[in-house]
């Protein structure tokens, strides 16, 4: 019987014992080796943008803000240095209850460069992206933070994705500075 007892708990150890290790390396251990297996019989299909900045689609560059007037310069010369061409590229700025001067650094400093859509009332980040993706009629959009600096291939990179049809959505990797 205690044989039994004893071996009973060894098995629940080393169950255990796997279960933690799969969770935090195995998981990734095993999906490394199952993208490598999938590369040896699936080739990647090499996609490129179109030959002309013509041809590119066009692309909402959407920016939600609260009291952001400290970074809204900032923000704005980065959108701008953008590697896309600017008649391709609107950006719109949604803000929700700023009452720090975010508005009027918009209005003012960036008039004709950016769209500004204002609703004095707060109701959050969620409410204010879905009223301004209302206003919106681009195929692709672009979602960033005010606070967030944009790499100045990403809308390239990120047009260049939505080349596979299979692909509906693209998502970044934030970096702190």
């Amino acid at each position: 019987m205690n044989e039994t007892i004893t071996l009973c708990l060894e098995i629940i150890f080393w169950l255990a014992l796997f279960v933690v290790f799969y969770t935090y390396l195995g998981y990734g251990i095993v999906l490394y080796i199952l993208v490598k297996l999938k590369e040896l019989f699936v080739k990647p299909v090499k996609r490129s943008l179109p030959a002309s900045d013509a041809d590119l689609p066009e692309i909402t560059l959407f920016i939600t803000a609260f009291n952001e007037e400290d970074v809204v310069d900032e923000k704005m010369e980065n959108s701008l240095e953008l590697d896309y061409p600017a008649d391709k590229l609107h950006i719109v700025w949604v803000t929700d209850g700023s009452d720090d001067g975010t508005n009027e650094r918009l209005q003012t400093r960036w008039q004709g460069k950016a769209t500004v859509y204002f609703q004095p009332l707060r109701q959050g980040k969620t409410a204010a992206m879905t009223r301004g993706m209302t206003l919106v009629d681009t195929p692709l959009v672009v979602f960033t933070d005010a606070n967030t600096m944009v790499n100045r291939e990403a809308i390239r990179e990120i047009v260049l994705a939505f080349q596979d049809p299979k692909v509906g959505c693209v998502a970044g990797e934030k970096r702190i500075a």
